[in-house]
């Protein structure tokens, strides 16, 4: 197995997958691999084969190569997602990972995107996109093979007791209600603890894109508590809702601890409402430290491969998702 940086040293086409994401123009937007502007050549060319099928009547799809690769083509309006892999994954799962990082670039700019670029091709996406989200675009393409959470759009879950989740889920059901929020989750990580959503009704890719969300943009866990513009494409991929994010250290009595994230989301982006969310997290975050809760959340974490296993050895299980309905 090699090192991070022995990768890095690769050659771009050495690698078994790659990933490139370009405006209609050519402009480079996104690499897995390499450097944007090394590579301006190679954007270029991709640009040049969408072009040239165009002009013959057709749309581009896949390409399928002597060596048993496969370039398949993601095209939204002026946005081009382009995955060249020899890992043997069919299309419909490699769609999945370039319609999810679609969902990404939506997440932070709407498809307002798509109006940007019509009215100026050239423009460089990259310095509305921020060198965070280009990190969390990475996050998600980091292994060859697709996770199986993209692949077929589902949460991973967090192993409790389902008693200690009823729980949870209780004070968090209070804190939502009290707040006056749409919607709200607990996560450790990108694994979903409790989730509470009264009044939206969310699709299960957008709860995928905001557990990934959350769990990879670093700058949410250099502040306490965050105010962030976001988008949900399958709930309104025309507009932001707010969402109230904040890191909570659960501690048991014993001083071990946990890290929690609170997500709320709100329809507002009037700051009064801030005041409100704070003051109800405050008390979600008081009760889940409480002894009942805390030692037995804590605990949790070494019991992970064990809370369920007497359940999937009777089913034959290897894993289970949440998948919403």
């Amino acid at each position: 197995k090699m090192s991070a940086n022995e990768l890095i040293n690769i050659p771009w086409e050495l690698h078994r997958k790659h990933v490139f994401i370009l405006s209609s123009s050519g402009k480079p937007i996104f690499t897995k691999h390499g450097d944007e502007q090394e590579l301006v050549t190679i954007f270029g060319l991709l640009q040049a084969i969408v072009s040239i099928v165009n002009d013959s009547g057709d749309n581009i799809r896949c390409i399928k190569t002597s060596n048993r690769r496969k370039i398949l083509y993601f095209i939204r309006k002026s946005l081009y997602f382009i995955i060249i892999s020899s890992t043997g994954e069919n299309e419909a799962i490699l769609q999945q990972q370039l319609e999810f990082m679609y969902s990404q670039i939506l997440l932070i700019l709407t498809t307002k995107v798509h109006e940007v670029l019509k009215l100026n091709s050239s423009k460089d996406l990259r310095d509305l996109l921020g060198p965070e989200t280009t990190r969390w675009l990475h996050n998600s393409c980091v292994n060859d093979i697709v996770s199986s959470e993209i692949a077929f759009t589902c949460l991973k879950a967090y192993q409790l007791p389902y008693d200690l989740r009823s729980e949870i889920a209780y004070h968090l059901r209070n804190c939502v209600d009290n707040s006056g929020s749409a919607c709200g989750l607990l996560l450790h990580g990108e694994e979903l603890i409790s989730v509470y959503s009264p009044n939206i009704t969310l699709d299960t890719s957008d709860y995928l894109l905001l557990c990934h969300f959350v769990a990879n943009a670093t700058s949410l866990s250099s502040h306490d508590q965050n105010w962030v513009p976001i988008c949900l494409p399958n709930f309104n991929s025309t507009a932001y809702l707010q969402a109230y994010i904040c890191k909570m250290k659960i501690k048991d009595s014993s001083t071990k601890t946990i890290d929690i994230f609170l997500v709320l989301i709100a329809t507002t982006s009037d700051p009064s409402t801030f005041i409100g969310l704070h003051e109800n997290r405050t008390i979600l975050e008081n009760e889940l430290c409480s002894e009942s809760i805390a030692s037995k959340l804590i605990n949790s974490k070494d019991n992970q491969k064990t809370i369920v296993s007497k359940h999937q050895i009777l089913v034959n299980c290897l894993h289970y998702y949440y998948k919403f309905r």
